[in-house]
């Protein structure tokens, strides 16, 4: 369905329960891709402007509001976020529950927005376990690079020691007293 209208050169104030833009939508379909796609197809390069929003419906889910944001192009459709936008979890391999109140992430995150509007977050963490009492740990973690270390005791406090890196994948960590605790390496 191809949207047509009138052009108008000064603001209208109608009052009205619904969207007056056609352009608005809702586009619903059984999959987000599908409604998105629809939403594009539907909503012409001659229509498109950078902050135009158009609601996105999936099934009997709420209206997520997407928009043309850094430009016009199919890629620039993404979804808006703000202080209530909502997480999903999806994982490829060991179990994640998604009904918690709380994700604490660990380390270093790097995001990377794919085209389809969703951003990918990855991050290394290397948690090395010392299980015996030392005042100096040689830890092997293999990372490539000089990560960022947190050492906790073995009530898991935050203990301070001097870490002196020994190659891109080799640390020391000399502490004023002998220890035990883990080690993490993050990138």
């Amino acid at each position: 369905m191809a949207i047509s209208g009138i052009e108008l050169s000064a603001s209208v104030l109608v009052g009205t329960t619904k969207p007056v833009d056609a352009k608005y939508g809702p586009y619903a379909a059984a999959s987000l891709s599908d409604a998105t796609d629809l939403a594009k197809a539907d909503i012409t390069s001659g229509l498109r402007y950078e902050g135009l929003t158009a609601g996105i419906k999936v099934g009997s889910d709420n209206i997520l509001e997407y928009w043309f944001y850094g430009g016009i192009e199919d890629e620039n459709f993404v979804q808006k976020t703000g202080s209530s936008a909502a997480l999903t979890i999806q994982d490829s391999g060991s179990d994640v529950d998604t009904n918690v109140g709380t994700i604490n992430f660990l380390g270093t995150l790097n995001a990377t927005q794919n085209g389809s509007g969703t951003v990918d977050v990855s991050s290394q963490t290397f948690v090395s376990n010392v299980g015996s009492a030392l005042s100096q740990w040689i830890i092997d973690h293999n990372l490539g690079t000089y990560p960022a270390v947190t050492t906790v005791n073995d009530s898991d406090q935050v203990v301070f020691g001097q870490v002196t890196y020994n190659s891109v994948n080799q640390v020391k960590i000399d502490f004023s007293t002998a220890i035990a605790g883990k080690a993490y390496f993050n990138v």
